[in-house]
């Protein structure tokens, strides 16, 4: 079909970019910044249990309240006054479920700094990431780093900190993107060796790309789907496409200097270095399908997102490229700047290589003569490598991943250095069914009695739930 119909080829792969690209547009508008729960895990079961029968939670906006010193401290009563009107139209703001702060809350210790001159508002915003990051949204706009009456108001807390991080990863996406694609552009010249043969691996890498947008886009209607997928896709689809037209295109200029038309070096190429392309797509196919049977939606995302680009690459690759290498194939080698290069020196243009005659040849000659030392030393370098690993210590991402100048970040050191006894820093126990209230007292006790635990409250629910 791609030798016969190159165009008709490229017209479907076209229409079908264009509709992937229209259903990706709004992918960034459905990204969430976390997805590293197990829906079935006891914690997103006792989480379940505080949703359905409370109508407070655990809070994930924290306001941090700066009260400055010519006003006085968080116990003067013009800024006591003030500290309740916050917390009452924080509690009117549409999405908010319910608004703590030290003023409603009887002036407990831990909602302050000792040297009572900052505060906490703590603030439940119940939902999925989508709709709890709308409310974070509009909460940013109105209150991030504001002057409110006499009060300097800063935002933090766990919904704000995912905000920031998925807003990060976008800035800082488009940063990569400008500076490694001229730097990139550059080097698929050096080692593509044309302009024209240089493009190719960029067609395939934005075919593979915005097709994942869409597909990804697809799976936002179903289940979450990380922020961090967007960040791989973008990465995974340019590592592919210049490995994969790589393949293609040395092995179609082989088939050339050999003396086939264009149509056989298509052929031959296709079914020589396009099984490796297949092969190679199917290998990583198969680990990844591997990170598809975790609970947690942020790996299932990733595994989605790589399945989803590798496979797009690899179908490009026989389909769309053969193709191309149909219609462009006799002009391979034509805007070949190093043949400019060498002609402004004065230098013949070398004589076509033949294989083995090629560094990469003689190489593979070495490396099969003698397998056992070179794939014992590359053993050895991969062992070395991975020493450091041993040492590591994984963990969620919080604010602590943000760069020191985002505001929420500021807030979460202020909370660890001054706020150690916060609610911000609480867990829930529930306990889903029938208890006295001297078991309550008791439970609370024990819990209490535990190292590092500063405060322990309880709270009789509804239907025997605490």
């Amino acid at each position: 079909m791609a030798v016969g119909r190159p165009k008709t080829v490229i017209a479907v792969i076209a229409l079908l970019l264009v509709l992937a690209g229209a259903g990706g547009a709004s992918l960034q508008q459905r990204l969430s910044g976390g997805g590293f729960w197990n829906a079935d895990a006891e914690s997103a079961r006792a989480a379940r249990v505080l949703a359905d029968k409370y109508t407070t939670g655990t809070p994930n906006v924290i306001v941090l309240v700066d009260v400055p010193t010519a006003a006085g401290n968080v116990d003067t009563p013009a800024v006591a006054a003030t500290g309740l009107r916050l917390t009452t139209e924080l509690a009117a703001v549409s999405g908010v479920r319910s608004v703590n702060s030290y003023w409603s809350s009887g002036s407990p210790e831990f909602l302050r700094t000792t040297d009572r001159g900052k505060a906490l508002v703590a603030v439940d915003i119940p939902g999925d990431e989508i709709v709890v990051d709308t409310v974070v949204s509009r909460l940013i706009d109105s209150y991030r780093d504001r002057d409110y009456g006499e009060l300097h108001l800063r935002l933090g807390g766990a919904a704000v900190s995912y905000h920031d991080v998925t807003e990060q990863l976008s800035h800082d996406m488009k940063v990569s993107e400008a500076v490694t694609i001229p730097i990139l552009l550059v080097l698929l010249v050096l080692i593509f060796g044309s302009l024209v043969a240089a493009g190719l691996p960029l067609v395939l890498g934005v075919v593979s790309i915005i097709g994942t947008f869409g597909i990804l886009r697809l799976l936002t209607e179903v289940t979450q789907v990380s922020s961090y997928a967007l960040n791989l896709t973008t990465m995974l689809g340019l590592g592919l496409g210049i490995d994969y037209s790589l393949f293609l295109v040395s092995r179609f200029r082989e088939e050339r200097h050999g003396g086939r038309d264009v149509p056989t070096a298509v052929r031959v190429t296709v079914l020589t270095a396009g099984r490796t392309v297949l092969f190679s797509a199917a290998t990583i196919v198969i680990a990844m399908l591997a990170m598809l049977l975790f609970p947690m939606p942020f790996l299932r995302s990733l595994a989605a997102a790589c399945l989803s680009v590798t496979l797009l690459a690899a179908l490009a690759t026989v389909t769309l490229l053969p193709a191309l290498l149909m219609l462009f194939g006799h002009r391979i080698d034509s805007l070949d700047l190093r043949r400019g290069l060498r002609r402004l020196r004065g230098r013949a243009a070398p004589a076509p290589m033949l294989p083995e005659n090629g560094f990469w040849y003689r190489t593979a000659r070495r490396v099969t003569a003698r397998p056992w030392v070179f794939g014992g030393a590359a053993l050895l370098v991969v062992v070395l490598l991975g020493v450091p690993f041993a040492g590591l210590r994984l963990g969620l991402t919080d604010d602590r991943a943000l760069p020191v100048t985002v505001e929420s970040r500021h807030v979460g050191d202020v909370l660890r250095a001054e706020f150690p006894a916060t609610s911000a820093g609480r867990f829930d126990v529930v306990v889903d069914g029938q208890i006295s209230t001297t078991e309550l007292a008791e439970l609370t006790q024990r819990i209490q009695h535990l190292s590092h635990v500063r405060l322990v409250r309880s709270q009789p629910g509804p239907e025997g739930a605490h």
